[in-house]
């Protein structure tokens, strides 16, 4: 009886606005909602296979900055950016303009949408340069110390339409295209003495 008088005392005070809290907190974020979208079209979509690729992207365009050619990056970023990106040893505009080398830290995705015939996927990169080599050694204050980019990718994904007497599309029609990178955003950045400029925002 007394274990029952205070089952009902703690039932009583415990505050209404703790259990609806506890409700909210098992619904997924906007992001993980996204994904799992994505995921449901594209049974071969997983986050970690994602950020794979977005790793590898970023040493394919290390690769390119030190031949100073974008050929590596054909159908993996947009025709525009490419050249914005890889630049020359003489630079040119875009952040990857700097003389110096990146090592890729880690990365994470920070937006997603699945929408109709578009799913979209950013990505935030973190990488961090030693600083340029000169006659008296290596500066690390020369060159940003640390970036933090927003990766913005896009692939175009086909809607099923029924074919003529109404008979649905073969699935190999409905197979989502590449991962294109097509925006690159400065979110921050350790400067040196180089007057480096970081890009606009996405």
């Amino acid at each position: 009886m007394f274990r029952n008088a205070l089952r009902v005392v703690f039932d009583v005070e415990r505050p209404p606005s703790l259990a609806i809290a506890r409700s909210a907190d098992t619904s997924p974020d906007p992001v993980t909602a996204q994904l799992t979208a994505i995921g449901n079209r594209d049974r071969a979509f997983s986050q970690e296979r994602f950020l794979d690729q977005v790793r590898s992207l970023f040493s394919t365009l290390q690769q390119a900055r030190a031949q100073g050619d974008a050929a590596p990056c054909h159908g993996l970023i947009a025709e525009g950016l490419a050249g914005q990106l890889v630049g020359s040893s003489q630079g040119g505009p875009g952040w990857m303009r700097v003389t110096t080398s990146f090592t890729f830290e880690r990365s994470t995705i920070v937006q997603a949408a699945c929408r109709s015939g578009l799913d979209e996927v950013t990505v935030r990169v973190w990488s961090r340069s030693a600083g340029r080599s000169s006659r008296r050694g290596r500066s690390p204050e020369a060159r940003p110390n640390l970036l933090v980019e927003d990766w913005r990718f896009r692939r175009s994904v086909p809607t099923l339409r029924p074919a003529s007497g109404g008979v649905a599309a073969v699935a190999e029609v409905l197979i989502p295209g590449p991962w294109i990178l097509e925006a690159v955003g400065h979110v921050s950045s350790a400067l040196g003495r180089s007057g480096f400029q970081p890009p606009s925002p996405l």
